[in-house]
């Protein structure tokens, strides 16, 4: 990532802080928004048979206490301490990063993820509060960039 132009970093960092302002306005209604993963972010997910003790290992390191329900990690560039920032991510969050490496409306997304949440909608969380609330992590992590359309 040395090879990263610091002109990109920059515009990467301001368009996360800008995302947390389209992110409060699209919650109040305005879905006029266009999503898309951070540029130049990575996800590394951990084999099926890596053992449990290692990832509750590394997700200690990461995030300095256990998380259960995540599997994977994302990692993205940045002008913060060591130059990268680590964060585990769920499987839901991997889908929406893997659909969000191209930019999509929010009613593009929510046709494309469905699929992934049907079954864990009900009437108490409908496919668009749960996929809110991931994507309202995800911008908090600074994994992805909401811009209004």
């Amino acid at each position: 990532w040395d090879s990263i132009p610091a002109e990109k970093l920059m515009a990467a960092e301001r368009a996360s802080a800008e995302s947390m302002f389209a992110f409060n306005s699209f919650l109040n209604e305005d879905k006029q928004v266009t999503i898309r993963r951070m540029p130049d972010t990575e996800i590394y997910c951990y084999p099926k048979e890596f053992p449990k003790e290692g990832f509750e290992m590394l997700s200690t390191k990461i995030a300095k206490y256990r998380y259960n329900q995540y599997s994977d990690i994302a990692i993205r560039p940045t002008f913060k301490d060591k130059g990268y920032e680590e964060h585990l991510i769920n499987d839901l969050q991997y889908n929406l990063l893997t659909i969000l490496k191209t930019p999509v409306t929010f009613d593009e997304l929510l046709i494309k993820i469905a699929p992934c949440v049907q079954n864990i909608a009900n009437a108490h969380n409908t496919v668009e509060g749960i996929i809110k609330k991931e994507l309202q992590q995800l911008v908090v992590k600074e994994l992805i960039v909401i811009e209004k359309s």
